[in-house]
């Protein structure tokens, strides 16, 4: 079935400049993509053929830049309900203000299927610092709009917070990207002799210090202070004469700033270049970059600076606290103190050489962490997340799900989630199966009472999930026990509360299960996320024998369905003091005792979150309870022997090992397995 997804901004060269790599991923993903934007407003360079080219059908709608041109937008808005309807689109992905509004507004008023919305915030308009109208009318703007919004994306910690607060539609998640995306293959630094060469075409000395601003020529982007700076170094008697300042963009403030510069007596320094289409080749020339916006929710041009190792003399905002790293990448001045970006020019101007070497790398090795492989790893998981949704609105029928037997009962004990969206977005990754014949029981493990709306809402999502609340902390073990009581699936599928299943996964392994009857139990690779996407590959084992125990657990719990029967058997999880923090592998090690066998489907059928930056050291009490379960373990599995005790006080010698290096060996070998199957797939 296909799949109609509208991209909607106010003006219309947006999607060329910010969005292809969005448009890649979608097409990649079976979306038909529509465009929506004032085709006449072309604050950017718009090619519509080489938009038609990408595979993208462009709609023509009179959205206005300003919210207050009501009549503009009002008909904007019928404009788009009316595209809606005759296109079947199913989904709106909006970007800029006014588009966020519109798209909203739509999403909350067409009334004949519900529409998925996805709101891409570049920054909002409320911020600290910001004027009392901002921080209060375009806060409560925000506040309203967000409860018509399934998926929010901004682009910044400060925003990140706030959005944090916001209520969503049900089921409704936030994320933060690293910018739409940076391209370091693009922007990188030149060679001396690439440097020597476009420099002379630029017509600058070998001796000149070349300045350049990148950016709308308007009252925010602020170009008029660094005139101001240029023109008070002039005036206490520093030589500009080998000073160069190349003003790249367009916009309402042309004629103002061509004024300044004349009125400045700046006319041997300032050069405005106008709207470049390959501004790279004049920042690789630059010795700095100026960008002093007064607001920036990112500030793209920066970073691109930094990634060609450009140091960036940048205003103090939210956007460039994210990576502006003070006498490291540049200097951070005042938007509005001229004298601050006087002496941020002199500062570079006068550098020593090994000084100003050691900042280029430094600007290059900020810039990285924006690359566009992060930002197209966590639109692939939102994206990921709306085919979901979109597929669970064409198959949810709630009179058949009545109806229909439960072959999976899904299990996961929940205590204090602490992240909203990783919670709501694990539960929906159940909810979104491929295989419907599900159920989940979802235990609420004595959660403090600020946690339970949460976990209610959860459990909202969908009739099939049974909500149980226990009044005390009993633990991961109680609580498994306690669903498996209430379980009426022939087969029971681990779950927890911050990982993601694939669609495919339960269908996978029941069909596995199904018709390999000699296997108790199925589990699965899988992949490995944090906030930035996915990093790294957990492989396991595929089929594992008693020794596969020795170095850790050979399955990923929450990868694993059980036949039901199994779990009775063996009375379930083990409820006590010695097993906490290791259950499944008291668990898997008891199986195998008793004959049962397991097998790992090479697959990457879950994504199962881990931070790669971090190892939280565990506490040495559970690491001599694991030494405790290995010791039993081995002992019951015949696998206890001289050679094997280094095995049982594996996890006490770990303990006093630096986490540093423990977390260095655990993400290098899983980030290689990750690159190896890119490789592999890339090469298929």
């Amino acid at each position: 079935m296909e799949k109609n997804i509208l991209i909607l901004t106010t003006i219309s060269g947006f999607l060329d400049k910010f969005e292809k790599e969005n448009v890649k991923l979608l097409l990649e993903m079976g979306y038909r993509v529509h465009y929506a934007a004032n085709t006449k407003e072309q604050h950017y360079l718009f090619d519509e053929k080489k938009i038609r080219d990408m595979g993208v059908e462009i709609h023509h709608i009179d959205v206005a830049r300003s919210p207050y041109m009501l009549l503009d937008n009002r008909k904007a808005f019928f404009q788009l309900l009316k595209l809606v309807e005759e296109y079947h689109i199913e989904a709106i992905h909006c970007h800029t203000p006014v588009g966020g509004v519109l798209g909203r507004l739509v999403g909350r008023y067409y009334k004949k299927k519900r529409l998925r919305v996805i709101y891409t915030a570049h920054g909002f308009h409320f911020y600290k610092g910001a004027q009392l109208i901002n921080n209060s009318l375009y806060y409560a703007a925000e506040k309203i709009l967000a409860h018509y919004t399934d998926i929010l994306v901004v682009i910044n910690k400060e925003d990140y917070g706030n959005a944090k607060r916001f209520r969503l539609k049900p089921g409704g998640l936030v994320f933060q990207i690293p910018g739409v995306g940076l391209d370091l293959q693009r922007f990188r630094p030149f060679t001396e002799e690439e440097r020597a060469k476009r420099r002379k075409e630029l017509g600058l000395g070998e001796n000149d210090f070349f300045l350049v601003s990148v950016g709308e020529l308007n009252e925010n982007k602020n170009q008029e202070i660094i005139l101001k700076a240029l023109k008070k170094m002039k005036d206490s008697g520093k030589d500009l004469s080998h000073i160069k300042y190349g003003i790249c963009g367009d916009g309402f403030f042309r004629q103002r700033i061509k004024e300044k510069i004349t009125e400045y007596g700046l006319e041997e320094i300032a050069v405005m270049y106008g709207y470049c289409t390959k501004v790279w080749e004049i920042l690789g020339c630059a010795d700095a970059s100026a960008f002093p916006s007064r607001r920036e929710g990112l500030g793209m041009a920066a970073l691109e600076s930094l990634a060609m190792g450009v140091p960036v003399i940048a205003a103090d905002n939210r956007g460039t606290r994210e990576y502006m790293i003070p006498g490291k990448n540049g200097y951070v001045c005042s938007w509005d103190d001229e004298s601050s970006f006087a002496r941020g020019i002199e500062a570079i101007r006068d550098m020593e050489p090994g000084h100003l070497t050691d900042m280029k790398e430094e600007c290059r090795k900020s810039a990285e962490k924006f690359d566009k492989k992060y930002t197209n790893q966590i639109m692939h998981i939102v994206y990921e997340n709306l085919d979901r949704k979109l597929e669970y609105n064409a198959n949810y029928d709630k009179k058949k799900i009545k109806k229909q037997s439960v072959k999976i009962s899904v299990i996961m004990g929940v205590y204090n989630p602490s992240r909203k969206e990783q919670f709501l977005l694990s539960v929906e990754s159940i909810i979104h199966q491929t295989f419907r014949e599900w159920e989940m029981i979802l235990y609420d493990d004595g959660s403090d009472a600020c946690y339970i709306p949460l976990i209610r809402q959860a459990a909202a999502l969908d009739k099939r999930i049974i909500l149980v609340r226990g009044e005390e902390n009993r633990g991961l073990a109680y609580a498994l026990n306690q669903c498996l009581k209430r379980a009426r699936g022939k087969y029971i599928a681990r779950m927890d509360d911050d990982d993601i299943s694939k669609p495919e996964r339960l269908e996978r392994m029941y069909d596995f299960l199904e018709s390999h009857p000699e296997y108790q139990w199925a589990g699965s690779n899988s992949e490995l996320i944090d906030d930035t996407g996915v990093w790294g590959i957990d492989r396991m084992q595929e089929i594992p024998g008693k020794e596969d125990f020795l170095l850790y657990s050979p399955y990923i719990h929450p990868t694993v369905v059980f036949r039901k029967n199994i779990l009775d058997r063996l009375h379930g999880y083990k409820v006590a003091a010695d097993t906490r923090r290791c259950e499944d592998y008291e668990l898997f090690m008891r199986l195998c005792e008793k004959g049962y066998k397991g097998y790992n489907l090479q697959e990457n059928l879950l994504q199962y979150r881990e931070d790669q930056d971090s190892y939280k050291k565990r506490k040495y009490c559970y690491r001599i309870r694991e030494a405790k379960v290995r010791y039993e373990g081995f002992k019951r599995l015949g696998i206890l022997k001289l050679n094997t005790v280094p095995y049982v006080v594996k996890p006490l010698v770990a303990g006093l090992v630096s986490p540093e290096i423990v977390k260095y060996v655990k993400k290098t070998v899983r980030k290689n397995i990750y690159a190896e199957e890119q490789g592999r797939s890339q090469a298929g």
